[in-house]
């Protein structure tokens, strides 16, 4: 059940009349339980962001330190790679993308670790610092190999090609 308050306010002829009023949570169940097909693309719209938002939050410094070490967010990383949402990230890095992950995550944890990080906003600035310092590395890992470092090559195989291998 959405929570609707009646609040009395003034209409255009200057009257007050009483008016359903919702929070932005109400609102979003509201639009949630509208049955109409026209509706559907904003609720995937509105499940995706939701989706997303719940990923930052459960580790919001793994997407800045991310962010910071390739210079994309996670899901445009995955789009580069043709994985869908449910894929691991992770598992379809290349060796270079592995390395400079760890290189972003364990220089964050040491930035945390020698600045007594507490707390999200001093977290949240280390993993910066540390997205920063890997991506440092990979523009210059770049330069000298004359590549990207973040190439569509998948370290597993897609699963059509594991069943033709099958």
């Amino acid at each position: 059940m959405t929570n609707c308050h009646g609040l009395k306010l003034e209409a255009s002829d200057g009257k007050y009349y009483q008016t359903d009023c919702a929070n932005a949570e109400g609102i979003f169940r509201i639009v949630q339980s509208i049955p109409s097909k026209k509706a559907e693309p904003f609720k995937k719209w509105l499940a995706k962001v939701a989706y997303e938002r719940i990923q930052e939050i459960q580790d919001p410094k793994i997407a800045v330190i991310s962010e910071g070490t390739f210079g994309l967010k996670t899901k445009a990383h995955k789009e580069i790679k043709e994985l869908g949402k449910s894929h691991n990230l992770r598992d379809h890095m290349t060796p270079m993308e592995l390395a400079l992950t760890m290189l972003g995550e364990t220089t964050t944890a040491e930035i945390a670790r020698n600045e007594d990080a507490q707390g999200f906003m001093e977290n949240r600035q280390a993993a910066k610092t540390g997205g920063e310092v890997a991506g440092t590395a990979r523009k210059d890992i770049e330069k000298r190999i004359g590549r990207k470092v973040v190439s569509r090559q998948n370290f597993l195989p897609k699963k059509e090609e594991q069943k033709k291998l099958l």
